[in-house]
């Protein structure tokens, strides 16, 4: 990741939330951001791509959310992943929002090509 794109942390912008995270990008293809609600129970983190909400057609889909899972399950202190909706991933653990958006976006950036294709095409 090149320094503009690394996460940075944010301001929240909802009471809701106790700690947010984002790759600072205009992309739509590569936006990541991670949420962390105060009272977010045993699922207090939350992590949003736009691109998955863009992508609905196999393989290409399948493959995104596979890679992001894995990605997101590799993180030190996640201890369960669940996709809440198409584009939110919800993680159960005590991880680092900054490793948690670093590996989605990771997963983003591997993809990149055939995502942007895919987009493209919209």
């Amino acid at each position: 990741m090149i320094a503009h794109q690394l996460p940075q942390q944010v301001e929240p912008r909802d009471e809701e939330i106790a700690e947010e995270w984002i790759r600072n990008t205009d992309d739509e293809v590569r936006c990541v951001g991670a949420h962390r609600f105060r009272d977010g129970g045993d699922w207090p983190w939350r992590v949003v791509l736009e691109a998955a909400q863009l992508v609905r057609e196999d393989p290409l889909e399948r493959e995104l959310r596979g890679a992001v899972r894995a990605a997101l399950e590799a993180v030190k202190g996640v201890t369960r992943v669940e996709e809440e909706d198409r584009e939110v991933w919800a993680i159960a653990g005590c991880p680092d929002g900054e490793a948690l958006v670093r590996a989605a976006a990771a997963a983003v950036d591997g993809m990149e090509a055939q995502l942007r294709a895919y987009v493209e095409r919209l």
